[in-house]
């Protein structure tokens, strides 16, 4: 099945205006208003780079680094978006001294798998990997990070 690309070009247009207007229009200071702005700048930066690992996925072998480099950035930063989301619904319904350490400490913790699974998968290939020919494969780990 092939990936259509042109859905992440208009959610990256349709986060990037709303980003604009938001900061422009109706931006108030407050943590709440910090925490959204953290969101939809991490879920533009999850687009922009699945993006640019699409285009990565058809350089040739010798650039197998830098595919690499590319989908591990593209899965830690796509893997923020549902924390950021997280600390902005705690953030609407809790004050900002209730944000304490224990109350982070799960999603710490599911941060901490995430980041070790991802960052290790080009030499693990739990995650994700490249075959011999330079094809993106999804490793047995990609599941658990859903």
């Amino acid at each position: 099945m092939y990936y259509i690309i042109y859905f992440d070009i208009a959610g990256l247009i349709m986060t990037l205006f709303l980003l604009y207007s938001y900061l422009v229009f109706t931006y108030l200071p407050s943590w709440n208003n910090r925490i959204y702005v953290m969101t939809l700048v991490a879920v533009v930066g999850a687009t922009a780079t699945n993006i640019f690992s699409c285009f990565s996925d058809f350089w040739p072998q010798k650039f197998l680094f830098w595919k690499y480099a590319i989908d591990v950035i593209h899965l830690l930063i796509g893997n923020f978006v549902p924390v950021s989301f997280y600390i902005y619904f705690y953030s609407m319904t809790h004050k900002r001294k209730e944000f304490t350490l224990k109350s982070q400490l799960f999603m710490m913790l599911a941060a901490a798998y995430e980041v070790i699974a991802i960052i290790s998968s080009p030499f693990t290939h739990f995650v994700m990997y490249f075959d011999d020919t330079g094809i993106y494969c999804r490793g047995p780990g990609m599941a658990s990070l859903f």
